[in-house]
């Protein structure tokens, strides 16, 4: 054979020894008989299908050479191999079984007896006339149906497929034979940290091929995920369709992938995907243009009346209309977001959650402004996002809350603020950087901490969970460890471009932050130290108040909290005291891995944790006044924290601000007033305060402030008495520790005196109900926005 094809016969022999089976079986199938006729082409064949582990079709291919050239050394030697390999054939009853497992699965999702049925006989008049082999690298070799390296082919597909991002739209399957796209998909997008997993779907429509396909491997694990969506047999991409028009508030469709040839695909799938597409897209602009028309005359004015008949008066409007957006690919901020949704129900308003519907989709932007169109909302509130952030799914004209929860860097961006307007506000924790370095407005804020629902966490008793009885007790997520931390950030911030000896540095000054914490604070001597290192390294403000809040503060708050959980275990082992730490990690911290107790749910565990624990610990260089120590307190529970002269910081800047509206008592050369502390009761019981635990006091004895130095710069910051641990938790020495000897003192009362537990409980519980609820929260914000809508409206 001098030519067959269009390949030459030298060049056909050569690919038949390359290596690449795959490639030559197919260049063969495209010869056809005309080869048989060759004896080496012949022989290369037979190698080749050998090569693969395919027994039986390697013997055929030989079973055509004449006796001559079977007797021939290299054919002897390909026979006796061929001889050895074991039956590539895969044996009906096998395809049968793996047909029934993933048959039930089909079931479980809903597919109809009658049709898996259907399914079941087109299987057994195939397989009646049809072989299928398995090759050792395997892929399923069908005879006219597959004969190419599909598996490699589904991995080069998945592999190059683009995630678009950290939560890709979903995915397209077209046909299931054979499967392997399935199971590589399934597999690279398995259930994220967050909770994502990345949407399948599957949509095969003849029957035929698809009973082939179901029988050639178990699938049964991927078909039973709820993540996965089947469009099978006959109207498969009419149920597809209305199922793209169903879910048009969700991001559709990112790709459409199959093993076939593109020819091969129905026109009418894809016909169907961009239609829906392209009227999701329609819709979406129809939406937006209608919300901005309604809300386009709804100017100041408006809000002001509003909002002074909504909530001064009830009888005359009715109740706000709040829409709360968060994410349930966050465990906090989804339980957060629900709580305000209930707390502003509680208080008389009408307040939606909008949250993804599961946890293999993401919300297009459709749901936001169908959420707009819809309910017609007077607030929105959103989690850490400012509204020029969220402009594509967010009117302009409406009052707008950033909840602030957590130090995220774009919040310290000076042109975010440059945005906002007079209907823009903020709440929760309220870093000092957004308005020292960000230059928010302090007048459309109110500061208030993470706050609690006081439905979840109430003192009733507990029934059950005995399990979780201990003498002390930890709850937080924070296990890693100051080392492994370190290594953490610092891989972060290399690869964002900051250098490793401006790294090192902030390191030290990490570790000597700590020190003497209790009576200096961080912030008495931090600032200018971390202010003259980025100087040295020439760090912009913005860039500056990242690596405060990303690397300085976490690794600051690491060291702190476990050198107290250290002396802690060292105290509880040498008194025979039960340590029980809850949270992620702990079990794989040798230094606390016998005292973990793995993660602990939010609600009614988490209750009965406070509550079966005689003294929980609460350790956070941020604050004394935390989300936990709110919680065990309303819960009945018991909690001592490790002080940090910080802390203080609320109530001296409450003190300061009394001055404000007292006569000064001199005047210095610049024209800046002063007062003497022993004259003033909040100066003077400040220091006395301070004296009593053992901390330097934040006022002169005599004038204050002296100069040179300025009024406190965080003097003009929003300030919340519920932030102040000495008005919450009263005499700080009964329920905070400086040193081991003092955490054992406490320990010790606290252990033995349960009576002493409770009225000390009992003495706090009240005043948390009245400021750091959900439902006090949600009343002092629509107090303050009602007040800073009425001051000149338009």
């Amino acid at each position: 054979m001098s030519q067959t094809a269009s390949i030459s016969r030298d060049s056909l022999i050569q690919l038949g020894r390359s290596g690449q089976p795959w490639q030559f079986l197919a260049t063969m199938r495209q010869i056809g008989p005309a080869a048989d006729a060759d004896p080496a082409i012949v022989f290369v064949h037979a190698a080749n299908f050998a090569k693969l582990g395919l027994k039986e079709l390697a013997a055929s291919r030989l079973a055509i050479l004449p006796p001559q050239v079977l007797a021939l050394p290299d054919v002897d030697t390909l026979t006796r191999a061929i001889h050895a390999l074991v039956p590539a054939l895969i044996p009906p009853a096998h395809l049968e079984s793996t047909f029934a497992a993933n048959a039930r699965a089909l079931i479980s999702r809903g597919i109809s007896d009658s049709e898996v049925a259907h399914y079941k006989q087109l299987l057994l008049a195939q397989l009646s006339t049809t072989d299928i082999y398995r090759a050792i690298d395997g892929n399923i070799y069908i005879s006219d149906l597959l004969e190419d390296d599909a598996r490699a082919r589904s991995r080069d597909l998945i592999t190059t497929e683009k995630d678009a991002g950290e939560y890709p739209a979903a995915l397209v399957i077209e046909s299931l034979l054979p499967p392997w796209l399935v199971t590589d998909a399934a597999a690279r997008w398995s259930r994220n940290q967050m909770g994502f997993s990345r949407r399948l779907i599957l949509i095969h429509e003849d029957p035929a091929t698809l009973a082939l396909g179901l029988c050639l491997a178990d699938i049964s694990s991927e078909l039973s995920q709820s993540r996965t969506w089947l469009f099978l047999g006959e109207g498969a991409v009419s149920r597809l369709s209305e199922y793209l028009r169903l879910h048009r508030d969700e991001m559709l469709i990112s790709r459409l992938i199959s093993l076939r040839d593109a020819q091969s695909i129905s026109t009418d799938l894809a016909s169907a995907i961009v239609s829906r597409s392209s009227e999701q897209s329609a819709e979406l602009k129809d939406l937006k243009e209608a919300v901005d028309l309604r809300y386009a005359p709804r100017d100041k004015a408006f809000w002001a009346r509003r909002y002074r008949e909504a909530v001064a008066d009830h009888s005359r409007a009715a109740p706000l209309r709040v829409l709360v957006p968060t994410t349930r690919y966050s465990t906090v901020l989804q339980h957060s977001s629900r709580d305000i949704v209930e707390a502003f129900k509680s208080i008389g308003h009408d307040a939606r959650l909008l949250i993804e519907p599961d946890d293999s989709c993401t919300l297009a932007a459709n749901a936001y402004w169908r959420a707009y169109a819809e309910f017609d909302p007077d607030l929105v509130i959103l989690a850490n996002y400012p509204r020029p952030l969220r402009t594509s799914t967010t009117p302009a004209n409406i009052p707008y809350v950033t909840w602030l929860q957590d130090a995220m860097p774009h919040l310290f961006d000076r042109a975010l603020a440059a945005q906002f307007t007079d209907l823009d506000f903020s709440c929760g924790y309220l870093f000092n950087e957004c308005f020292l370095v960000g230059n928010w407005d302090c007048a459309q804020a109110i500061s208030s901490p993470i706050v609690v629902n006081p439905r979840k966490f109430h003192p009733a008793p507990v029934t059950g969970f005995d399990h979780l009885s201990c003498d002390v007790a930890f709850v937080s997520n924070h296990s890693e460890g100051p080392e492994k931390l370190h290594s953490r950030l610092q891989s972060m911030l290399l690869s964002g471009g900051v250098p490793r000896p401006c790294i090192d540095e902030l390191q030290s000054l990490a570790l000597e932050a700590v020190e003497n914490v209790h009576a200096r604070g961080m912030w008495t001597f931090i600032p200018a130290k971390f202010d003259a290192l980025m100087a040295r390294f020439a760090v912009a403000p913005e860039a500056s108040a990242k690596l405060m809040h990303s690397y300085l503060i976490p690794m600051a708050g690491e060291l702190f909290r476990h050198q107290s959980l250290l002396w802690t275990r060292e105290i509880c082992t040498r008194r025979g005291w039960k340590l029980n730490l809850y949270g992620k990690g702990w079990d794989a911290n040798p230094a606390f891995a016998s005292n973990a107790r793995g993660p602990i749910a939010h609600g009614e565990e988490l209750r009965a944790a406070y509550q079966k624990a005689k003294v929980h610990l609460h350790l956070d260089l941020n604050t004394l006044m935390h989300q936990r120590v709110s919680e065990c307190f309303l819960s009945g529970g018991f909690i001592i924290s490790r002080f940090f002269a910080d802390s203080l910081d609320s109530q001296a800047i409450l003190a300061e601000r009394a001055m404000m509206s007292t006569p000064c008592d001199a005047t210095w050369p610049d024209g800046r007033p002063a007062w003497i502390t022993s004259k003033h009761e909040p100066l003077r019981a400040h220091n006395q305060m301070r004296a009593s635990i053992g901390v330097p006091p934040r006022f002169d004895s005599d004038f204050w402030p002296k100069p040179p130095d300025p009024l406190n710069r965080f003097t003009s910051l929003p300030t919340f008495s519920g932030t102040d641990p000495v008005h919450m938790l009263g005499d700080l020495k009964r329920l905070t520790f400086t040193s081991p000897r003092e955490l054992e003192h406490l320990l010790d009362h606290a252990i033995a005196d349960p009576a002493f537990r409770a009225a000390t409980s009992a003495d706090i519980l009240p005043k948390i109900h009245d400021l750091l609820t959900h439902d006090a929260m949600c009343r002092r914000l629509l107090s303050l926005i009602t007040h800073r809508l009425s001051v000149n409206p338009a």
